[in-house]
C-alpha cells in the first residue's frame, strides 16, 4: 500500500452518511499524524534519554494508536479510534506547548476543533476543558520567559484566547452538525410523512437479508395501502389527503418497535420491515395496527382502513422477489374486498 493511500478514507464509510464519513476522513488523518509524531518523540527520547517512564509510555501509546488504526481501517470502527485520535491530538499539543509556551494558546485550539468532530461536542468539551486546565496550570507553575510582558498578563491573554477560540470552535461544530443532519434527513426521509424513503428501506432490506443468511434470524416484510385514498383526495382535497397520510404514519409508528423500519413506498403505500420477527408475530402486529387505524379519528368524516400484504423471508430469496411477494399478498387483500390482511402464499401468484 502506497503512503498516499494510507491517508485516503476507507470505502466502507459511504458519503451518504455525511457525519460518519466526515469523522472517518478526519480520524484517518489524525491517527497517522499522531503515530508519526509520537513515534518520532519516542525515538528522540530513546536516543537522548534512554530508558525512562516517558519512553515506556510513548511506546505503549504508539502501540495503542496502531491498534486503533487497525480497528478503524480493517474493522471499520469509529468510537474507540476516535477517542484515541482525540487524545493523540491533545498529547501532541501538550508536547509542543511544553517546548514552545508562546504557541500554547493557538495550539490548544486544535484540541476542541478536532475532538468536537471526532467524539462529539459534549465529550470534546470535557476533554478540552481538562487539557486546558493542565496546560494553563503548567504555565502558572512554570511561567515562561516572555521578555517585557508579565507572566500574569501572558496567562490572562491565553485564557481569553482559549475561551473565545473554544467557543467559536463549538459554535462552528454545532453549525456543521446541524447542516449535516438537515442534509441527511432530506436525503433519507420522506418530506411529507417524515418516515424513511425508498432508498433507505432498500438498503435496510439488503442488510437484513445479509443478517438472516449469516445469523439465521427471521424477519417479515409488510406493505400497507390506504383503502380508496383517491376518493379521499377527490372529496376533501390533496391538502387534507396529506394530513391523512401523516396521521396514518403516526398510528403505525405508535404500534411498532424502534428497531422496525417504516418507509414510504410511493403515494399511499408504505413498507414495514420487522427484523427478528416470525410471520405469526408479524400478523399479530399488523392486526393490532389495523384495528388502531380503524379506531383513529382522522381529519375527515369518513373512516380510514388499510389493506395489508406480508411475507416472511426465506433463504435465497432476493430482495426484489421478496417485495414482489408482499405486493402480491397486498393485491390479494384488495381483491378480497380491502380492509384485511393477507400472508403471501404460492397460489396467489396464479390468481393474479
Amino acid at each position: 500500500m502506497s503512503p498516499v493511500r494510507l491517508f485516503s478514507t476507507p470505502r466502507f464509510f459511504s458519503r451518504d452518511d455525511l457525519h460518519a464519513y466526515r469523522r472517518a476522513k478526519l480520524l484517518n488523518f489524525w491517527l497517522l499524524i499522531g503515530f508519526l509524531f509520537l513515534a518520532r518523540s519516542t525515538a528522540r527520547n530513546f536516543i537522548y534519554i534512554g530508558t525512562s517512564l516517558e519512553l515506556t509510555v510513548g511506546i505503549l501509546w504508539c502501540v495503542l494508536i496502531a491498534v486503533a488504526y487497525y480497528l478503524f481501517r480493517v474493522k471499520h470502527r469509529l468510537d474507540f479510534p476516535a477517542w484515541i485520535g482525540s487524545l493523540s491530538v491533545a498529547w501532541i499539543v501538550g508536547d509542543l506547548s511544553y517546548h514552545s509556551p508562546i504557541l500554547a494558546a493557538p495550539l490548544l485550539l486544535l484540541v476542541p476543533l478536532i475532538s468536537f468532530s471526532l467524539i462529539g461536542v459534549s465529550s470534546g468539551v470535557a476533554l478540552s476543558g481538562v487539557f486546558s486546565v493542565f496546560i494553563i496550570g503548567n504555565l502558572i507553575l512554570n511561567p515562561p520567559d516572555v521578555g517585557s510582558a508579565t507572566p500574569n498578563a501572558f496567562i490572562y491573554n491565553h485564557l481569553i484566547s482559549l475561551i473565545l477560540g473554544g467557543g467559536a470552535a463549538c459554535y462552528l461544530e454545532l453549525g456543521k452538525q446541524k447542516v449535516i443532519n438537515t442534509l441527511h434527513d432530506s436525503a433519507t426521509k420522506d418530506e411529507l410523512t417524515n418516515c424513511w424513503n425508498r432508498y433507505v428501506f432498500l438498503q435496510s432490506l439488503d442488510t437484513e437479508i445479509s443478517n438472516a443468511l449469516r445469523l439465521k434470524t427471521p424477519f417479515t416484510l409488510v406493505i400497507y395501502d390506504i383503502d380508496h385514498f383517491k376518493k379521499i383526495n377527490d372529496k376533501y382535497g390533496h391538502t387534507t389527503g396529506d394530513l391523512v397520510l401523516q396521521e396514518f404514519v403516526e398510528v403505525i409508528n405508535k404500534g411498532i418497535r424502534n428497531t422496525d423500519i417504516l418507509a414510504r413506498w410511493g403515494g399511499e403505500e408504505f413498507v414495514l420491515l420487522l427484523p427478528r420477527t416470525k410471520i405469526n408475530e408479524a400478523l399479530n402486529i399488523c392486526e393490532r395496527i389495523s384495528e388502531q387505524i380503524r379506531a383513529h379519528n382522522f381529519s375527515i368524516d369518513d373512516s380510514v382502513t388499510t389493506s395489508v400484504g406480508l411475507t416472511a423471508y426465506e433463504n435465497n430469496v432476493p430482495s426484489k422477489e421478496l417485495i414482489q411477494r408482499a405486493d402480491t399478498a397486498l393485491y390479494e387483500a384488495k381483491h378480497q374486498g380491502r380492509d384485511c390482511i393477507k400472508v403471501w402464499k404460492p397460489e396467489f401468484e396464479t390468481n393474479k
